[in-house]
């Protein structure tokens, strides 16, 4: 029987990908500069990964786990009981919070803090049951559903997030249908993922398609402006993508990662600042070991791998700080230091 493994890279100043007691957490942190080992023996009941600027989630069928520093009502608004009483859940950057209702309704809230303390104080967007998907970029969300229709919302400040005209008819802050995405050749939306100010869509046949983009900042890829383009990545399928606030990571049908974007904090594993174009991540592995999914964080990637061999249940934890020490090691530059008046709490 195989089990599952989580693999990082990146941004790490408040421990976020350090799944241990704070007790044996290093007192200064530094950033991971190449993908390593951070969490193994996941069994069989794992779920997914989501990552936030101070805090990682591993969420199982029985728990979730947490790495880094998490306010208060983050940690109420991903807990197990209101996770089991939404069917989705997701917040943006600039602290909003969406939640699928199990009637079908879009509910979304000023805060988080807003959530917790009276979940009726919201706005609903009723009619979405069909939603399979809802994800977070910097100013608002995008929603995926069953027929592969992908709707957008936000502020209109940002137009370009939404991937649409936003029109009176169609406003920015009321989730709307993005109707380049649909009718393309390789086939309906499959998967979507979002960050910083760019959304991803992913189609059954394996094209990539982007839109976003912030005026002021450097944007990861080329051709990144409110229309969803097709990214060409040197001709490949790509199985999975994820996105963060300044970098993109792709895993390919034959199961390669390619990434690209900003890596001052070592989010993409590569030994470079930035990666102008697509680069494969040379990765060690065991040869019984495959990568099913990527993830990213603001400034972290993840990898989800899949090991084919048995439970090698002398696996130490000495053997995971090891690797971690390594990948420490080859960090290019100092973790910026968190500021004093972060009023955040370690868990």
């Amino acid at each position: 029987m195989g089990w599952t493994e989580l693999h990082a890279a990146g941004f790490n100043a408040w421990s976020q990908v350090l799944f241990k007691p704070k007790s044996r957490r290093p007192e200064e942190p530094k950033d991971l500069a190449v993908f390593t080992r951070v969490l193994s023996s996941l069994t069989n009941d794992f779920r997914d990964v989501e990552s936030h600027l101070s805090y990682t989630l591993v969420t199982t069928s029985s728990e979730t786990l947490i790495a880094g520093t998490i306010p208060r009502e983050q940690k109420e608004l991903f807990s197990l009981p209101k996770r089991s009483s939404y069917r989705l859940i997701a917040e943006a950057a600039n602290g909003k919070v969406t939640v699928l209702d199990c009637a079908g309704n879009l509910r979304m809230y000023d805060s988080a803090r807003q959530f917790c303390e009276n979940e009726k104080d919201c706005v609903v967007f009723p009619g979405y049951s069909e939603v399979i998907q809802l994800v977070a970029y910097e100013v608002g969300f995008a929603v995926l559903d069953r027929k592969g229709r992908v709707s957008t919302w936000g502020d209109e400040r940002y137009p370009m997030c939404l991937g649409r005209e936003a029109t009176e008819a169609s406003p920015a802050n009321f989730p709307r249908l993005v109707r380049d995405l649909t009718d393309l050749p390789s086939g309906n939306i499959l998967k979507i993922a979002a960050g910083g100010y760019v959304i991803a869509a992913l189609t059954d046949g394996g094209d990539l398609y982007c839109w976003g983009g912030h005026a002021a900042q450097v944007p990861p890829i080329r051709r990144l402006d409110g229309t969803p383009n097709l990214v060409d990545i040197d001709e490949q399928e790509i199985s999975d993508v994820a996105v963060g606030d300044s970098h993109l990571i792709v895993l390919t049908e034959d199961d390669k990662v390619l990434v690209i974007g900003n890596n001052s904090n070592g989010q993409l594993g590569i030994d470079a600042k930035r990666a102008w174009t697509w680069t494969q991540v040379e990765l060690k592995l065991g040869e019984q070991s495959t990568v099913m999914a990527v993830r990213a964080g603001p400034k972290n990637s993840f990898l989800i791998v899949e090991n084919d061999w048995e439970v090698d249940e002398d696996m130490s934890d000495t053997e995971e700080e090891a690797e971690m020490d390594e990948a420490e090691d080859k960090v290019p530059s100092a973790t910026p230091k968190r500021s004093e008046d972060e009023e955040m709490r370690d868990v």
